[in-house]
């Protein structure tokens, strides 16, 4: 079952880990903050990860190697329960949800930022990737995708007044979220 999972990564090597894990094609996400430090007495705003030594991945363990995920670079384990790994979404899907909020940067393989319709037709949404409206009465608000409706719709989970909404839109008004550490 593709799903994600949590991975605990060797000492400060979440970033060595994503970048290897994305060589492989495998969909990771780390969510990172902003903190402030004195560096030689100056204040310096720095990101980390949220939650450090881990790095969350999507990935299904009947197709790729849960021994290949382990001996890649920067990976020390894979977070388990007893015999059977445990798949995560309702985390990821909550973090997504709440990046804004907690004040998180989404550190990802591709930042996208205006696509024509044609290539943003072709980009395959999965489960909780963040999206942003380019069209229709909701441009420039983001959600996070659910799942395919049809070929040509989409369920969304928007934040309409205070409450996350199920919706049901045309892809091609999609394309997924910029960076967050462009925002700001």
């Amino acid at each position: 079952m593709n799903a994600w999972y949590l991975l605990y990564c060797k000492p400060k090597s979440e970033l060595r880990a994503q970048q290897n894990l994305h060589l492989q094609q495998i969909q990771t996400y780390l969510p990172m903050v902003r903190i402030k430090k004195k560096v030689r007495g100056k204040d310096v705003v720095e990101s980390a990860p949220l939650f450090p030594n881990y790095l969350f991945a999507r990935f299904d363990p009947t197709v790729t190697s849960v021994a290949r995920i382990k001996s890649t670079r920067g990976i020390a384990s894979i977070v388990d329960c007893r015999e059977q790994m445990t798949p995560l979404c309702h985390l990821v899907f909550a973090l997504r949800r709440q990046e804004k909020t907690l004040g998180i940067i989404d550190i990802t393989e591709s930042a996208w930022t205006t696509e024509s319709k044609e290539n943003r037709a072709d980009y395959e949404f999965s489960p909780g990737d963040k999206v942003q409206f380019v069209e229709g009465p909701f441009t420039a608000l983001e959600g996070v995708f659910e799942k395919h409706s049809s070929n040509e719709r989409c369920m969304i989970l928007l934040e309409v007044l205070g409450k996350m909404q199920l919706m049901k839109v045309p892809r091609e008004q999609l394309m997924p979220a910029p960076l967050a550490a462009k925002d700001m």
